[in-house]
């Protein structure tokens, strides 16, 4: 019970209890309140009678009526002063300090809980205000989220940035901005000022905490444009925060030069003025687009090209570069736009312009310009490369002057020597060829790695009359690769040869021949007569449908041609005439290394005659019948070479009609030759009309048999029947009606001939074969990119 009761002076009273704390404090205050409440009316009877008597005063004195209430009025302030001294001596012991509201909250765990009571913040509040502990009792009312109420008491208490804190819980961000002020935090003033969108006080707190970048932004959002700018730019003048702030800086600069209320205050000095430090921040940031457009506006061409650059806008760094008086760098940038728009012609031009030579060479050599890629090979000092870009295009005498600039440090030296050797070989200089690599092989073992370079050592010493040293060379390579190319043939012909080394036959170099059995002598002396002078025949290689075809010599250019004659088959058939100079140009306008190259033509009467690449080795038909079926990863090889030459033709509106094993010829190396324009078509000519049915029946399109318009997919039947023979041996559709088979049948699956076949392959030779040309491949291009994903085992 002691505990309980009331101990010693109020302000340091103890309270166990709450209610006894509620009954206690009652009974005090009323106690005391009834004896303030007598002493108060005993000195206010006094003023009281007083004022009674002063309104009775004549209307003339009304003036010292004026005087009387000023002097009632302070009386009343004084008495009331005195009241409340009074009070307070009376309720002395009842001040509170730490302990007591220490101890008025101890039972809670903290004084948030505590204050949740609304007794104990009721006393706790009243307390605090009768000791004047301003900051406790802001601290009280921050605890249970009375932010306005804990502001007024820190703003009492001087702790404005307290005040602030509490003002800005609750969105009064104007009222913490003057309490952050008056505290002299500016920074956090202009801050609340500029969410409060205050944006004068704003940009003045900044400025005060020197902070123009900022606010020159909220002078821009006021509206004041010209103070904005001005701030802006002593700011980009010399910036001394981070990057980050930097950006930021430039991103409301940025804002206010594009606000459309602002541009017409904005003049083009002030706006150039921030463009480059604006442009700059932005390339920092990696927005190089806007970074380049900035920088252009501003005229710094240089900067603009480079941030395009960048963007990856390659076209409009080449045109700031061009503005900027830099044509090389504008040619190089130039070169890479092409290069990645893969236009190769266009951007080896513009590497060239920029002299960037070895670039320049790389991207006419993927352009199929091979001389041109040579040139700039050599003029970046990479001649093995520019000798080999030379010899792609044919142009032997050059790309023998670039390898043998070679030297034996280079790591290209071996190869070069190699290639050297070739050069040689097709100029027919075969005593050279055969120097150059016997000098490269001297010593070496033959091997996979340069089995073709002895192959053609053998060749030159078979030409030179060399054929017991050529037939060593060729059993050599036959000890590593018994089926390398034509080895036994060879070998055998060496043999026949050697063994006739008396005759004046045996003792002339060898030609490999494609077909004939060497012509009548009495016909080819008369060709000889009707040619003239410029070509000397040497033998018959072929006959065929439209005509003869010779081995002779342009005595003129000094090399081997294949002569095509057809003499009076073309003097009495008008129509045979225009087909034949048909087939000349036609072919005369392909560049291609898979298609037989034109060199000459004479459709003159009596000696009508087209004057060809004269190519070393087989037809498919002869290596086919020579060997029986082929691998699928020769046949594949095979057709995929002949597809890049159709789609050259293709390309340039041309249909070839007649794809068959005889018009595919085998050269050396394995290269596939397209050859026999005869009835290829192109789509703008009409000589042969519809209805007519014409081609090789066993490799006809069904369109083709029912004498329609054809397109390039009937070249793809054709090579895909070629394909099944080259795989099987045999011709599909050779016996009955050829025609109505086309047309109707499909030819059993490759796998259901020759087991072990991929049945992908199956798939792929049924594309090719479809009846429907809808439901072949596109175009040959599409051919070759479905070859390269066949299993070839």
């Amino acid at each position: 019970m002691a505990m309980a009761r009331f101990r010693g002076r109020a302000g340091g009273a103890t309270l166990d209890n709450h209610d006894r704390i509620q009954g206690d404090a009652a009974r005090m205050d009323q106690e005391q309140a009834s004896g303030l409440f007598n002493t108060f009316l005993y000195y206010i009877e006094i003023p009281y009678y007083w004022l009674l008597d002063i309104t009775s005063v004549a209307p003339a004195d009304w003036w010292h009526w004026v005087y009387d209430v000023l002097a009632v009025l302070l009386i009343f302030s004084a008495l009331r002063w005195a009241f409340v001294f009074v009070l307070d001596l009376f309720r002395k012991d009842r001040l509170a300090d730490k302990s007591d509201i220490d101890a008025l909250i101890g039972k809670h765990a903290s004084l948030e809980k505590a204050m949740q009571d609304p007794a104990v913040l009721r006393l706790t509040t009243a307390a605090l205000k009768r000791s004047k502990q301003w900051g406790r009792l802001a601290q009280a009312y921050a605890a249970i989220n009375h932010h306005k109420k804990a502001a007024e008491y820190f703003k009492k208490d001087k702790e404005y940035a307290k005040a602030a804190e509490q003002l800005a819980k609750v969105d009064e961000h104007v009222p913490a901005a003057k309490m952050l002020m008056r505290a002299g935090d500016f920074e956090n003033a202009g801050r609340c000022f500029y969410r409060g969108e205050k944006y004068p006080k704003a940009a003045k707190a900044y400025a005060k905490a020197g902070l123009p970048a900022k606010a020159a932004d909220a002078w821009g959002k006021a509206g004041k444009t010209a103070q904005a700018i001005g701030m802006f730019k002593e700011y980009f003048q010399g910036p001394r925060d981070d990057a980050a702030a930097q950006v930021a800086a430039a991103h409301a600069a940025y804002a206010l030069l594009e606000d459309a209320a602002a541009k017409p205050k904005i003049s083009a000095e002030d706006r150039k003025a921030l463009l480059p430090a604006i442009a700059r921040a932005f390339d920092a940031e990696k927005r190089h687009d806007l970074a380049a457009t900035l920088h252009r506006e501003a005229g710094e061409f240089d900067l603009a090209a480079e941030a395009y650059v960048k963007a990856g806008q390659l076209e409009q760094a080449v045109e700031c570069y061009k503005q900027a008086g830099k044509p090389r760098e504008a040619a190089r940038i130039g070169g890479r736009f092409y290069e990645k728009a893969g236009k190769w012609r266009e951007a080896g031009m513009a590497y060239a312009g920029g002299e960037e030579f070895l670039r320049a060479a790389e991207c006419f050599a993927k352009a199929n310009e091979p001389v041109r890629a040579a040139e700039y090979f050599a003029r970046s000092g990479d001649h093995p490369r520019a000798g080999l870009m030379y010899a792609k295009a044919q142009r032997y005498q050059e790309a023998i002057a670039s390898l043998q600039k070679v030297g034996e440090q280079d790591k290209q030296f071996d190869v070069s020597r190699a290639l050297l050797g070739k050069c040689f070989y097709e100029m027919h200089d075969y005593a050279h060829c055969a120097a150059t690599l016997d000098n490269h092989l001297l010593g070496k073992r033959v091997e996979k790695a340069n089995v073709d370079y002895f192959y053609m050592l053998a060749l030159a010493r078979e030409q030179l009359g060399e054929l017991q040293a050529s037939r060593d060379i060729l059993y050599k390579i036959g000890a590593v690769d018994k089926d390398y190319r034509d080895l036994d043939t060879r070998i055998s012909s060496i043999d026949s040869r050697i063994s006739l080394m008396g005759s004046k036959i045996g003792s002339q170099p060898g030609i490999v021949s494609t077909g004939g059995n060497g012509g009548d002598p009495a016909i080819m002396t008369m060709v000889q007569n009707t040619l003239g002078e410029r070509y000397e025949i040497e033998k018959e290689l072929g006959r065929g449908g439209m005509g003869v075809v010779y081995l002779a010599k342009d005595k003129q250019l000094d090399r081997k041609v294949a002569l095509k004659f057809l003499g009076t088959l073309v003097d009495n058939n008008e129509e045979y005439r225009q087909r034949f100079v048909r087939e000349a140009k036609t072919a005369a306008k392909i560049n291609h290394p898979n298609i037989v190259a034109v060199y000459d033509i004479s459709a003159s009467q009596g000696k009508a005659y087209i004057a060809m690449e004269y190519v070393e080795g087989l037809s498919l038909f002869q290596h086919i019948q020579k060997k029986g079926k082929l691998h699928p990863r020769e046949a594949l090889n095979y057709m995929a070479q002949a597809c890049s030459a159709l789609y050259a033709m293709h390309s340039l509106g041309i249909v070839h009609r007649d794809i068959k094993p005889d018009n595919i010829l085998i050269a050396k190396g394995g290269t596939v030759k397209i050859m026999d324009f005869g009835l290829a078509k192109a789509s703008d000519n009409r000589i042969t009309k519809s209805n007519v049915v014409m081609g090789t029946p066993c490799y006809m399109a069904p369109e083709q048999a029912l004498g329609k318009d054809v397109d390039n997919r009937a070249d793809i039947y054709a090579l895909g029947l070629v394909l099944y023979e080259m795989l099987t041996g045999k011709v599909v559709f050779r016996d009955g009606d050829i025609l109505t088979r086309q047309i109707t049948e499909m030819p059993p699956k490759l796998s259901e001939i020759e087991p072990g076949i991929a049945p992908e392959i199956d798939a792929f030779a049924y594309k090719c074969i479809a009846k429907d040309p809808a439901e072949r491949f596109e175009n040959c291009k599409k051919v070759v990119e479905e070859i390269r994903k066949l299993p070839l085992g």
